[in-house]
């Protein structure tokens, strides 16, 4: 059997203080941020053969957004969220059970694109910090 699977049945979650923590309603895809890393050039006259050198510089795990159907109490959520002078807790639980945790600051868009679509919000995260990844823990016999 695949380990593969789909994204059905994962959550995310938002804490103020990375203790208590409620769910974000209505999230329509579960997307997390990845980790970047910076490459500083480091090449001199006597790098060899004419090759560039690098060295590692910062990690950064950027954006991501993520689109969730619009209530009003996911909405006063997220502006909760973005009103916060500190970033946000928050955690991604896939379907397999496996959780990443990270923070970030919070930007929200209602989008009515038109009459036919329901209404959702439209949240750009912007990671601050590690994640921390906890594997699920393995089937039992």
């Amino acid at each position: 059997m695949p380990d593969e699977f789909i994204g059905w049945g994962g959550t995310l979650e938002r804490s103020p203080d990375g203790v208590a923590y409620s769910t974000v309603p209505r999230v329509r895809g579960l997307v997390l941020p990845k980790v970047a890393t910076e490459y500083q050039d480091v090449t001199s006259l006597d790098s060899p053969e004419r090759f560039r050198e690098y060295i590692k510089g910062l990690k950064d795990i950027g954006e991501v957004s993520i689109v969730c159907g619009y209530t009003t109490a996911g909405f006063q959520g997220w502006a909760a969220d973005e009103a916060s002078d500190d970033p946000i807790f928050y955690r991604g639980t896939l379907a397999n059970g496996d959780v990443f945790e990270f923070q970030a600051f919070a930007s929200i868009t209602p989008n009515a694109d038109d009459a036919a679509t329901p209404v959702t919000i439209e949240v750009t995260l912007r990671g601050t910090g590690p994640i921390d990844f906890t594997p699920a823990p393995p089937p039992g016999p």
